[in-house]
């Protein structure tokens, strides 16, 4: 009913995990000088290669699952060589990868910069990251990995400040998805010094003292009052 455009056909038998013998065998077929291999991350390995009939330039692209081996898509991709109107394509691709195919980046939230006083407690990083295909996080404090680990989206991830001495920290995270899409979020931590009295005691300590004290003797003068009154 039609006259097909192109007839190609390889047979290829690579073992998993050895994609790179496929150089080899490109090098090896002087018949497949239009053939390249495509760098498709970490999941997939391809090929791709053109040819043209008449004033029809089609590109092919073929990708595999590095998983299993098996193929993952297959377009076709259809030019006019002589006006370079894109024509129209053609595309195949397996059900059940989509955590392989994706390339949305996951969501983050911005916690706000902090500021407050060595040896206060209770200060912490909230981010909260979200996607589809959650997998890897990691952390680190003026550039230096602090915490790796993995994560459920929508979960909370929680950086303690409590035990940082005073300066001033970059505090980043990187969280990634199964396909290796990432977001980074960073967050400036101020860790200021505490001021001291002339007995040396930090202010913060004096000023708890000093509630502490309020609180002890209003204790005392209501029991006054009480006694007094009873006793009158």
């Amino acid at each position: 009913f039609f006259d097909p455009i192109f007839s190609y056909s390889w047979r290829l038998a690579v073992p998993v995990g050895n994609w790179s013998l496929l150089d080899d065998f490109i090098e090896d077929r002087s018949s497949l000088v239009n053939v390249t291999l495509d760098d498709l991350g970490p999941w997939f390995w391809g090929y791709s290669w053109n040819d043209t009939s008449g004033d029809v330039l089609f590109e092919v692209h073929t990708d595999y699952l590095k998983v299993d081996g098996f193929i993952a898509r297959h377009t076709v991709l259809f030019t006019n060589t002589t006006t370079s109107e894109f024509i129209g394509s053609i595309t195949i691709e397996r059900t059940g990868i989509e955590q392989y195919t994706d390339t949305t980046a996951p969501s983050i939230n911005h916690p706000d910069d902090i500021e407050f006083v060595e040896g206060s407690e209770g200060f912490e990083i909230i981010w909260t990251p979200t996607d589809d295909y959650p997998a890897t996080f990691e952390i680190s404090v003026n550039e230096v990995v602090t915490d790796i680990g993995s994560w459920t989206s929508a979960i909370s991830i929680v950086l303690d400040l409590d035990s940082f001495d005073a300066g001033v920290y970059n505090c980043t995270i990187t969280v990634y998805d199964f396909a290796g899409n990432h977001v980074t979020d960073s967050v400036l931590v101020n860790v200021t010094t505490a001021t001291t009295t002339p007995n040396g005691i930090p202010d913060w300590i004096m000023d708890n003292l000093l509630y502490i004290g309020i609180g002890v003797g209003a204790v005392v003068l209501i029991g006054v009052v009480v006694i007094f009154r009873k006793r009158s």
